[in-house]
């Protein structure tokens, strides 16, 4: 099966939303809006991969744990991070949201993310 792709009029259907959403709904958004009997879901990996490679997101080490955090010109694009608490474990995580802007700017640039 091909790769993931939008058309132009599957681009207009995808639903950016104001307020800020993790990678997963957004790509959640990009596969409700394509054709997936034709070509392959986008995976958030997909998309986050590519934001490291451009230097939007950059991959840290905390407490011996890896995680990812925005960069400066990701923050300007409207990639923010916020410290959450897991309702199941009580445990905290770095949750990296994506702002109406961030939801834009990858949308525009969708056809220049290799999907996996």
């Amino acid at each position: 099966m091909p790769p993931f792709f939008l058309t132009p009029e599957q681009k207009q259907k995808v639903l950016l939303v104001h307020e800020p959403i993790p990678i997963s709904k957004f790509a959640e958004a990009l596969n409700a809006a394509a054709d997936l009997e034709c070509v392959q879901k986008i995976k958030a990996t997909d998309l986050t991969k590519w934001l490291v490679q451009k230097g939007l997101l950059q991959e840290v080490v905390r407490n011996d744990k890896r995680h990812k955090e925005p960069t400066a010109n990701g923050r300007a694009i409207g990639i923010t991070s916020e410290w959450r608490e897991a309702l199941t474990t009580g445990a905290h995580y770095l949750s990296i949201l994506y702002r109406y802007e961030a939801q834009q700017f990858l949308l525009d640039n969708l056809d220049s993310i290799p999907a996996e």
